[in-house]
């Protein structure tokens, strides 16, 4: 952490969103896996922290042509009891490092240092995707040519046809692992393309300095729904 705080930091308004947010309600109608959410599950604060893509290059992340194409995250051991008891997530290069996009690793919340429930003390943050894909008390990171395995990145937050109504349908007919199949982006902008912090928050880059500053939206901010 000594080493990370002394990197230039960014602060952005984001607002988080949960995958089951209002499952509650989707449950009225066919019941799913999960928490049984009702509307709350989404807020939004300002997030200070290192841009993934200046720490990743403070490291010496190697080029895609030698294989770097991952970037896997994982929480601390024990954490869950599935797997190998790690929360974990794995993530494309190309939204980690996408200038557009303030990927970060936080530590501050609203001015404050993290509150131990919200992933004191780092966590990874990316602005337009669900919750469960942003670890919370982060403690590894690895570069990898293949995407990760981490149970909970394969076997959480997925999308089925209406005739699979159990996990263990799901494995009968090998559909865990399409990534058509995961929840990832709360939102696709109608161009098709994921979104973007650009499009979420301001058009312009959040400002990069050695002291903490916060970009402010040019316009009314957006919150992904």
């Amino acid at each position: 952490m000594g080493e990370l705080v002394k990197l230039p930091t960014v602060s952005v308004p984001v607002t988080l969103q949960c995958a089951g947010n209002r499952r509650k309600e989707q449950n009225l109608i066919q019941k799913g896996i999960g928490f049984n959410w009702g509307c709350a599950a989404a807020s939004t604060s300002i997030w200070t922290g290192v841009l993934l893509s200046v720490f990743l290059e403070h490291v010496g992340i190697k080029a895609k042509e030698q294989g770097a194409h991952w970037i896997n995250f994982w929480g601390p051991e024990g954490e869950v009891p599935q797997g190998d008891g790690t929360y974990g997530a794995s993530h494309a290069r190309e939204v980690c490092m996408d200038p557009t996009r303030p990927v970060m690793l936080a530590f501050m919340m609203n001015g404050e240092l993290l509150h131990p429930d919200h992933g004191y003390p780092v966590r990874l943050l990316i602005p337009g995707y669900i919750g469960g894909r942003m670890i919370k008390w982060l403690a590894r990171i690895s570069v990898t040519e293949a995407e990760g395995e981490n149970h909970y990145h394969v076997y959480d937050n997925r999308v089925f046809p209406k005739h699979i109504t159990s996990k263990d349908e799901a494995t009968k007919h090998k559909i865990w692992i399409p990534p058509t199949r995961s929840t990832t982006a709360t939102s696709t902008p109608r161009s098709g393309r994921p979104p973007t912090a650009r499009r979420c928050l301001s058009p312009r880059r959040p400002t990069r300095s050695a002291a903490t500053r916060t970009t402010a939206p040019a316009g009314p901010s957006s919150a992904w729904r």
